[in-house]
């Protein structure tokens, strides 16, 4: 079976690339590349270095043990202090940088919701969203649904495997799904893909880990909503799901296959709308 959300790495190619049944205009498609070049500069402008987020964590957690084994020192803390004193000093550097980075962090962002910049940009964004939906022929009806597009090569045997030298395989994107005239569409704001819904075939739980690059939900993965689902996530934002769902599908005589993240299979089997298979 192909992975319908399969794509090529080196080639940016596609398999879902022969089911696009609509897309956006040269014009409208300029209007975002536009907004994606000005969303970059008013990053680089307004928020603190991408690498400030991931270091100050273990900065503070190494200061940490080297205090606290000062602090437990066999030959007791004074005699440590004075002997390799060092130590204790760096200890403490390192957490006072982690904490002053982490209000610096924290204050940046709240002032990020109030920059007029940026409230411009987010009114041009919603603006342009609406345009995309629009042109698109998005109903309103259509549900925010998440689905795991998955990085893949060809071997030497001619097959679609992983690519293993991506850090993130699987990449939770964000879509609006609805259902036209017999089809299950997936919407983002460039193209709508489809497939029949009668080739859905069957629905199988893979009692596996997963890691996400990203939270796309607007609640919390601890909300009522989500706390069935057991998610963790750590301080990177990466997430991390103990199972999800492989739907097989029948698609003009080819098989195929695509991903859907474990809190998204009530939202699927509503939205398609008939009974399919349930394997475990």
């Amino acid at each position: 079976m192909k992975n319908l959300f399969g794509i090529f790495r080196k080639t940016n190619d596609s398999n879902f690339k022969k089911f696009v049944i609509k897309e956006l205009s040269k014009e409208t498609t300029e209007k975002i590349d536009n907004l994606s070049n000005e969303k970059q500069k008013l990053k680089k402008k307004k928020t603190p270095p991408n690498w400030l987020a991931y270091i100050y964590f273990p900065a503070g957690a190494f200061g940490l043990i080297l205090v606290s084994a000062m602090l437990v020192a066999k030959d007791g803390f004074l005699a440590a202090l004075e002997n390799r004193g060092f130590i204790f000093y760096i200890g403490i550097a390192l957490i006072v940088f982690a904490i002053a980075t982490f209000i610096y962090c924290h204050i940046t962002s709240k002032k990020l919701a109030k920059d007029p910049e940026v409230e411009a940009y987010n009114e041009s964004v919603i603006k342009i969203t609406k345009e995309c939906d629009t042109e698109l022929e998005i109903p309103d009806t259509a549900v925010s649904f998440d689905v795991l597009m998955t990085l893949l090569k060809i071997n030497k045997k001619g097959k679609e495997v992983l690519d293993q030298m991506s850090l993130l395989q699987y990449i939770n994107q964000n879509v609006y799904i609805f259902v036209q005239d017999e089809m299950l569409c997936f919407a983002d704001n460039i193209m709508v893909i489809g497939i029949p819904v009668n080739g859905i075939k069957a629905i199988k739980k893979i009692k596996k880990r997963m890691v996400l690059p990203q939270w796309n939900k607007e609640e919390t993965i601890k909300s009522p909503t989500y706390k069935e689902y057991k998610m963790t996530m750590n301080d990177a934002g990466l997430v991390w799901m103990k199972h999800y769902y492989e739907i097989s599908c029948d698609i003009n005589g080819e098989e195929y296959y695509f991903l859907i993240p474990c809190y998204e299979k009530d939202a699927f089997l509503k939205t398609i709308g008939i009974e399919i298979p349930e394997i475990e």
